[in-house]
């Protein structure tokens, strides 16, 4: 079986449901494509987190009390998306779903450099939480491309040739070369 050069990152912050993640990765064999990482993603501004999780029902779980429950805390660690995929090679395609119950800005401004770098996103958003999502995606250069159900979106991100080459030198630490404006 070939998918060819595929490569899926899975961040799951909560213990219990990354352990399933992973039985589920290892059960479907698609260890050599799959890597479930114990992890949440954010924009940066925290190394922690407590995770509210209901056993009862998992979709109303998250990291922000204000719109979700559960009985079960778990504090979780957190990183960017940046940081998560410094160490790999940059996508020239990159699908995104996001299901991080009111975090989904967050999560965005902590992947700048990575979708920057990209040719193409594709981002599945649930956007039904927090209608600041549709808003914010909309500023920030996104363009709106179907309704699949009441509460997800497709979205894509796409950038002309000299703003990814740009984007992936600022990813990789280079400097852009200085302009005079003389001919």
């Amino acid at each position: 079986r070939s998918l060819g050069d595929i490569r899926v990152l899975a961040f799951e912050p909560s213990r219990t449901s990354c352990d399933l993640l992973r039985v589920n990765v290892k059960n479907n064999e698609l260890t050599d494509i799959v890597e479930p990482r114990q992890i949440g993603l954010g924009d940066g501004s925290a190394a922690s987190a407590e995770l509210l999780f209901d056993a009862r029902e998992p979709g109303c779980s998250g990291l922000d009390a204000s719109i979700v429950h559960g009985e079960i805390v778990e504090t979780v660690q957190l990183s960017t998306l940046d940081a998560q995929v410094a160490q790999n090679v940059p996508a020239s395609v990159i699908a995104l779903k996001l299901d991080v119950e009111g975090s989904e800005i967050a999560v965005l401004k902590g992947a700048t450099a990575t979708l920057a770098a990209a040719e193409e996103v594709v981002l599945l958003v649930e956007d039904f939480v927090d209608v600041s999502i549709v808003s914010y995606l909309e500023r920030t250069g996104w363009s709106f491309r179907e309704k699949v159900t009441p509460y997800n979106s497709f979205w894509t991100l796409q950038k002309d040739e000299p703003a990814r080459a740009t984007a992936r030198d600022e990813a990789e630490g280079k400097s852009a070369a200085p302009t005079t404006g003389e001919g």
